[in-house]
């Protein structure tokens, strides 16, 4: 059984999320794994901003769970969507693995054992200046989730662009239409 999994790589504002949602409607069943998602949980369950709640959220415990999240993904044999920036080949290596067999990982389908495969999918948001900057602060107004534009730069030089092998496949999506392409120079 060979199972999609996206891995959506960019900085916050670049389109990730709003590309998740066409995920989810293409793949009803797919397993979302995003650390914005559990922070925005408690952001509703407290009546209070994304910038209020981010300061005092232990990353080190989102981290684990959203990495718990992955692996259950992969134990339920549904695709899966990393949602998160991924900017570091280290950070996409934690979720790569989750999703690899174990020693005795089968699921029983139609009468046959089976391991879970997934065909790994790099998902790149390039954005220009301009326009994400922009994005940022329409996000900023309506979500009242504000990124100073230093950080967006700190997370940019940290940036390690997907290796081959790393993948089975690498999209680009266009910044002004959200559609994808495949990177066929990548392989």
């Amino acid at each position: 059984m060979i199972l999609p999994a996206y891995f959506l790589i960019g900085l916050p504002g670049a389109g990730k999320s709003t590309f998740r949602a066409k995920l989810v409607e293409q793949h009803p069943d797919i397993a979302v794994v995003s650390t914005d998602d559990m922070i925005e949980a408690k952001c509703r369950a407290t009546g209070r901003t994304y910038s209020e709640v981010f300061p005092g959220v232990d990353m080190k415990a989102l981290e684990g769970a959203s990495l718990i999240s992955a692996r259950g993904a992969y134990r339920s044999s549904k695709p899966v969507a990393v949602d998160r920036t991924l900017l570091r080949r280290a950070s996409r290596e934690k979720y790569l693995r989750r999703l690899r067999p174990a020693p005795n990982d089968v699921v029983r389908f139609m009468g046959e054992d089976l391991v879970p495969t997934y065909h790994t999918i790099g998902v790149l948001f390039p954005v220009p200046e301009e326009l994400h900057r922009q994005r940022l602060q329409a996000r900023a107004e309506a979500t009242g989730k504000h990124i100073p534009w230093e950080v967006i730069e700190t997370m940019r030089a940290s940036y390690e662009p997907p290796q081959v092998g790393e993948f089975d496949e690498v999209w680009v999506v266009d910044p002004h239409t959200g559609k994808h392409s495949v990177m066929e120079d990548f392989y």
